[in-house]
Parts: structure tokens; C-alpha cells; sequence
């Protein structure tokens, strides 16, 4: 036991120095001079549209979660160029890298899984295609029946009974005083023995996605409302 909590403090210690060192490379790159981070309102705007019906959710307390390498697609409002370019993608690995600190750090997961999504098979839209059928199955969904819905095999962990939290950012970098850009957040909880989605969440917020304390809020928001669903008896317990 002594030897996994070191390696846990290990892999932390590794994944906040990395992402300082990315950090300070991102602060100066030409985009950010021109384009520079957004605060976000203190109380984040959040667009959260709840399904009608839901058939089927339930999340065993009795189960790990364990997180995929989180999806980030970054895409602007201005013009880019390529050395543009190469900030959004490391801009898209620091958030990364973020997110999975604030689950790692808090302990809301046993661990963190591998998962390099960015390098599937991409469509038209440049999400990939596995991906863009989850977030089908989620998107304004007047109802949705966890019973039928199947994940595709690419994201699926062989051999493993546990969960594991899919999450999908489709981030907009472009704010000023005419446009209101929208970044959508997507939570897929996969139960790999089942084969099927457990939970899933939709919505949307108004801030600069490369603000990491809207980040940090959006997480705290999301993942509130995942605990709920999975241990509903607490939520009854503090009414």
C-alpha cells in the first residue's frame, strides 16, 4: 500500500512540474500576447439543459473510476497561423494535464488510464468518430436510456469490471464586447463490464476556456452533480 501511495505522489509531483514547465513556454508565445486569457465572472455562467427522462442511471458506490487522458479540442474566433497552431495544442495538453491534477489531487479517482483519443480516426468535424457518437448520445436529449447505450469498442478497457470517466472539452478561444463564445463540456462514466454508458452530462459556459480557475469551477460543478447521482443517500442526508 505504502509503495502505491508513493507512486500516486510520484506521478502528481510529475504531472504539476510538467505542467508549469508548459506554462511558462505558453505565456509567451505571440497568441496569448495578442489574444490574452479572459477572467471569468465569479459566479461562472453555466448552461446546464437537463433530458426530460432518464431510464436506467445508476452508478455503483462499490466500483473504482478511473479517468481516460482527458479529450481537449481547442478551436478560435481569430485568424491563426501556424505557430498559432502549435499553442493550441499545447495549450490543449496544459489542460489536460490540469484536469487530471484536480481529479488526481482531490481524489475523485483511483488513478488515471492511458489514452491518447486525439489520434483516432478523426471526421469532417475533427472530433473522432467514437467520441462524436458519445456526445450524439448526450446532446439536448429530451430523453436517454442508459440501458441501450452501448460504447463503442475503441474506448472500452478490456478486462476490467471498473468505470472510467470519459471527458470531452470542445473549447472556444475568441471573447470580446460583441461575441459570447460557448465552450461545451461532456462527461461519459463508462461501465466497462456492462459495456454500456452509466452517466452521462451535457452543458455549456461562458469564460475563457484557458482559465484554469473557470476550469477548476466547471470541474467542482460537474463532478458535484456525478457524486450525487452515485451516492444519492448522502444528498438526502444534507436537505
Amino acid at each position: 500500500m505504502k509503495f502505491f501511495n508513493l507512486l500516486s505522489m510520484v506521478l502528481i509531483l510529475a504531472l504539476i512540474l510538467t505542467s508549469c514547465g508548459d506554462y511558462g513556454s505558453l505565456r509567451s508565445n505571440p497568441f496569448e500576447s495578442k489574444f490574452p486569457i479572459a477572467k471569468c465572472s465569479r459566479k461562472i455562467d453555466v448552461a446546464d439543459p437537463e433530458p426530460v427522462l432518464e431510464l436506467g442511471k445508476f452508478i455503483s458506490p462499490q466500483k473504482g473510476i478511473y479517468l481516460l487522458t482527458p479529450y481537449v479540442r481547442l478551436s478560435s474566433t481569430y485568424l491563426t497561423t501556424g505557430q498559432d497552431s502549435v499553442y493550441l495544442d499545447k495549450m490543449t495538453d496544459y489542460l489536460g494535464n490540469r484536469i487530471e491534477n484536480q481529479f488526481l489531487q482531490l481524489d475523485w479517482i483511483e488513478g488515471v488510464v492511458p489514452a491518447n483519443l486525439a489520434n483516432l480516426s478523426a471526421d469532417t468535424t475533427g472530433v473522432p468518430p467514437s467520441v462524436a457518437e458519445m456526445v450524439t448520445g448526450v446532446l439536448e436529449r429530451d430523453t436517454i436510456d442508459y440501458r441501450n447505450w452501448n460504447v463503442p469498442a475503441d474506448l472500452l478497457l478490456p478486462n476490467s469490471d471498473q468505470y472510467t470517466l470519459l471527458f470531452f472539452i470542445n473549447g472556444i478561444i475568441g471573447f470580446d464586447d460583441m461575441t459570447e463564445n460557448e465552450n461545451y463540456f461532456y462527461f461519459f462514466l463508462i461501465d466497462n463490464e456492462a459495456r454500456k454508458v452509466s452517466y452521462a452530462d451535457f452543458f455549456k459556459y461562458r469564460c475563457d476556456v484557458r482559465n484554469t480557475n473557470g476550469l477548476r469551477k466547471v470541474l467542482d460543478y460537474g463532478y458535484l452533480k456525478l457524486l450525487d447521482v452515485r451516492f444519492p443517500e448522502g444528498r438526502e442526508n444534507t436537505d
